[in-house]
């Protein structure tokens, strides 16, 4: 296998890093929503810098957490199957993910405030919050105008947008370094015999031809002399579509043209004009090759 570097991200690729992020992810995610948390809480935004600074980094953390570990995921889950959508850029449709993930998280946002005034209504006081502070912040749960529904929701969207945003910008750049497995070319049919033969005499082969303790390896544009056994050289012919003939000589299923009969001599005809022998032990596999659709050659007497 040989590696790749990405240089673009598709948009359905950035929805299926959310949506199988995985427990290690977040794990990791969650100590930038930790971060950010923590630089929300010394900030105070929206008025919350009123708040206990134990409480609000409470909030702030829980807020981040639910949106980037369960959220943003479903909200991936949903849109990677809409092929209209996966057809946007990668940066408007993120954008446009992280406005939708936004509605169902004012929600959340909404029924937690709720439940917050429930505690504040019915708890006296907790160990690390002075509930007298907060209490004296929170108004009576009443019904609540749609104008304020949407200043809630712009209040999500910035806050996710500034820092899930940050963690999508690192999803992107972490695609973007990391090394893509691609498959390697397949190597050439009879690589490792190929590799002991003169470059000049290319890399098409005719026949092998057993001469003493050499092999003749005999190509389109000529042929070497190898201190090799037959045997050997033919294991070295992986890839190549060919068959023994002789105890001497193995010839390419490609060059064979036909074959000659003459009584009880049969030969090969090649590609070059050369006629191999066929033995009579190799005759049965030479006749099976001569049956098969690829290997239907014209048959002389």
């Amino acid at each position: 296998m040989t590696k790749a570097i990405r240089t673009t991200m598709q948009l359905r690729a950035f929805l299926d890093a959310w949506a199988d992020l995985g427990w290690r992810g977040y794990a990791v995610d969650m100590v930038a929503y930790v971060l950010i948390a923590l630089l929300l809480s010394v900030i105070g935004p929206f008025g919350t810098d009123e708040d206990p600074f134990l409480w609000r980094f409470s909030y702030w953390t829980i807020m981040l957490g639910v949106f980037g570990g369960i959220v943003m995921p479903l909200t991936s889950r949903l849109l990677r199957n809409s092929r209209a959508f996966c057809r946007l850029p990668v940066f408007a449709g993120g954008v446009a993910a992280l406005c939708l993930a936004a509605v169902p998280m004012t929600a959340f946002v909404g029924l937690g405030d709720g439940l917050f005034r429930h505690v504040t209504q019915t708890v006296d006081r907790l160990p690390f919050v002075d509930m007298a502070q907060v209490r004296a912040r929170v108004a009576p749960a009443e019904a609540l105008h749609w104008t304020d529904g949407a200043l809630l929701y712009l209040q999500v969207l910035a806050i996710v947008i500034v820092s899930i945003g940050l963690v999508s910008l690192y999803i992107v750049h972490r695609h973007a370094a990391a090394p893509v497995p691609t498959a390697s070319p397949a190597p050439r049919a009879g690589a490792r015999l190929l590799s002991r033969l003169p470059a000049h005499i290319g890399a098409e082969i005719l026949y092998l031809q057993m001469e003493d303790h050499y092999v003749r390896v005999v190509t389109t544009a000529g042929n070497a002399l190898l201190l090799m056994r037959l045997r050997d050289a033919i294991d070295e012919l992986d890839g190549v579509a060919g068959l023994q003939v002789h105890r001497s000589w193995w010839v390419a299923a490609d060059h064979v043209v036909r074959l000659a009969r003459g009584g009880r001599r049969n030969e090969l005809q090649m590609s070059d004009g050369a006629m191999v022998p066929v033995s009579a032990s190799y005759r049965a596999a030479v006749d099976a090759f001569l049956m098969q659709p690829a290997g239907l050659l014209t048959s002389a007497r």
